[in-house]
């Protein structure tokens, strides 16, 4: 990689200096590499200088600052830093820059991936091979279909966007990949040249037709042998109005071919406009390069050494029973529903700075919150919750847009009495290890674990968590404005997955889930309850989280009069939110009994009446709960 590749730096104007503090003496940097970080740092956090030992965070560093930082140090130097990393030893200049030395010392033995020979069979990535397999179960569904649509206002350039799209397909091999049996096995045919269809629809003076003709051209079924599944629609609304739909199939993409998409989109947009070619860096590989690579790395020892930690970390793994509105239909649906909601920054905040100083980043943090809550709502303590990583483990791969994603199933350990802290500490242990094992694809593991296929879940886990970036390579296209429509067309792949958004202006959730299982009001009520959850950790990360509460003080009011006399039953939802009305309404109670012979029931009518009790006054205590409530709360005057 090569400076000159560096994507612009902020201006120094107006920018203010470190924060001095009287025991903390200057120490400037040491070295050209130093310098040369200490200026990307500099740029970052808009100080006129950094010190070698100062530590990034204090620094008024963050979540976002901190991932862009990496990516500049990724482009700048070549070298990928984890952002772990961030709250360990590379939070320092001197710190980062000794980081690239090592890694800059291992370069010579790190993985590289060659160049597949001329006319050699192609095998399907593991990920993909499951996701043809799944096509070929149902090949008129939609369910692996991923679209985005774009909203465009003033002067569009069709025939540069349709110059554009080709040029990007010819950079990108997965826009120009089929998948055709041969001697029995599924194979990728990379076409030579890219055919993507460009279809144009006049829908001037018709915009209450926009979403029917964008749901019908986002379930339109793909044939994976014919063509490359990768199709785009312009609509035309008004003079200067226009809409654009992208749909591809899952099995050429994933979460980070999208911005990848955009940022190539926007550059060869620009270029068909000024009539000349897009300035891109040459590809190293492409994805067929990477699948003939990947077969040979998953025969190694070293991934049959992680397989086997992984089989190992998943054994008995009990399924999460979060109790739902409806009883789960007999095969999975992924019909969707969506509820977003702003949480307040300085909420956000807070739990971030507990993480860091544990070690822990951002995306850990709340993640065990996360954890937390779906203990809470389920009274399970031992399941495993579903995350995302880009899979591109090597620098060639980086750029590249393809489905390289894997998902890792994180085991939550809430045995005990934990407080938060402690939470945190298991979850980080956790993630970590799942990282440096992170080469074994989820549908191997799925094969060697030898779960039992049940049609109506997914298989390990039911629930997925995320935290990314926003705004990451928004498309642009030069003389136009461009929106992106926040409006989800997709489909719910899991009972419930939720995404923490970082943004410039705040931190927004996404809770994606069945709407087949759940109501829109039980999740916004889960929602709710997250927040409540996450300020109650911020302010207690000491205290236990079986007693930190999830509701504000309006709705706690609320339950607590919807208490009968004896305290003993609920006419309404209690504390954990759609926990009773699942077991009343969704699924019945000798049914859950039936289907769990661990004792879970039993579990289920302990964790009723602690919740009953917790929603009532002290006064309506039980005596018999307020004595369990002794042996197991802090000790008095704790603000537990």
């Amino acid at each position: 990689m090569h400076r000159s590749r560096a994507p612009a730096l902020a201006p120094h104007d107006d920018i203010a200096p470190p924060p001095a503090s009287a025991d903390a003496p200057s120490r400037p940097v040491a070295g050209a590499l130093e310098a040369a970080l200490a200026g990307l740092w500099a740029a970052m956090l808009r100080l006129k200088r950094v010190d070698r030992g100062a530590d990034f965070f204090m620094m008024g560093g963050d979540s976002l600052r901190g991932a862009a930082l990496l990516d500049q140090v990724r482009t700048v130097f070549g070298v990928e830093i984890p952002a772990q990393a961030l709250f360990e030893d590379a939070g320092t200049v001197a710190g980062m820059a000794r980081r690239i030395v090592a890694a800059r010392a291992r370069a010579a033995s790190v993985r590289t991936i060659p160049r597949r020979p001329p006319g050699a069979p192609v095998p399907l990535s593991h990920a993909q091979a499951r996701a043809w397999f799944l096509h070929r179960l149902d090949p008129a569904g939609a369910a692996y279909h991923e679209s985005r649509l774009w909203h465009i206002d003033g002067e569009l350039d069709v025939d540069a966007l349709r110059t554009a799209i080709v040029q990007v397909a010819r950079r990108q091999s997965s826009l120009r990949t089929r998948f055709a049996v041969v001697d029995g096995e599924p194979r990728q045919h990379v076409d030579d040249e890219p055919s993507i269809p460009f279809e144009f629809v006049d829908l001037s003076g018709r915009d209450a037709d926009l979403d029917a003709e964008v749901r019908a051209r986002i379930e339109r079924p793909f044939d994976l042998a014919a063509a490359a599944p990768v199709r785009f629609t312009l609509f035309r609304r008004a003079s200067g109005r226009h809409t654009l739909l992208r749909v591809w199939h899952h099995i050429v993409s994933d979460g980070l071919s999208t911005p990848l998409l955009q940022r190539d989109l926007t550059e060869a947009y620009a270029a068909a406009r000024a009539g000349r070619e897009p300035r891109w860096a040459p590809l190293a590989v492409d994805y067929a390069d990477y699948s003939v690579w990947l077969a040979k790395e998953l025969a190694g020892p070293a991934a049959a050494a992680s397989l086997e930690l992984w089989r190992r970390r998943l054994a008995d793994l009990p399924t999460l029973a979060l109790p739902a509105d409806r009883v789960r239909p007999p095969s999975l649906t992924f019909a969707p529903g969506i509820v977003s909601r702003s949480m307040r920054r300085e909420t956000a905040g807070a739990l971030s700075a507990i993480g860091r100083d544990r070690g822990a980043t951002p995306f850990v943090a709340f993640l065990a919150a996360f954890a937390v809550l779906m203990s809470r709502l389920s009274d399970d303590r031992d399941f495993a919750i579903g995350t995302p990583v880009s899979g591109r483990v090597v620098p060639e791969l980086a750029p590249l847009v393809g489905f390289f994603a894997n998902t890792l199933a994180i085991r939550v350990d809430l045995s005990g009495i934990p407080d938060y802290v402690e939470v945190l500490s298991r979850v980080r242990d956790r993630v970590k290890e799942a990282l440096e094992h992170q080469q074994v694809p989820f549908e191997r593991l799925v094969d060697a674990l030898g779960v039992a296929r049940d049609p109506s879940r997914n298989p390990v886990f039911q629930v997925a968590f995320a935290m990314r970036e926003h705004g990451t390579n928004e498309l642009a296209l030069e003389g136009a404005s461009v929106r992106r429509d926040p409006a989800r067309h997709g489909h719910a792949k899991f009972d419930l997955t939720t995404t923490v958004l970082d943004g410039p202006e705040g931190v927004v959730v996404h809770w994606e889930y069945r709407s087949d299982l759940f109501d829109r009001s039980t999740v916004e009520r889960m929602a709710r309850q997250f927040e409540v959850l996450v300020a109650s950790i911020a302010a207690a990360p000491d205290c236990p989280v079986a007693s930190l509460p999830i509701m504000d003080a309006a709705t706690r009011e609320r339950d607590r009069r919807r208490l009968e006399p004896d305290g003993a039953a609920l006419s309404g939802r209690d504390d954990g939110a759609s926990a009773l009305r699942g077991d009343r309404r969704g699924v019945p109670m000798r049914r859950r009994s039936a289907r769990s012979p661990t004792g879970r029931s039993s579990r289920r009518r302990t964790g009723l009446r602690t919740r009953c009790a917790r929603l009532a006054s002290p006064g309506e205590r039980s005596l018999r709960y307020r004595r369990r409530r002794r042996r197991t709360s802090p000790s008095r005057g704790s603000r537990c």
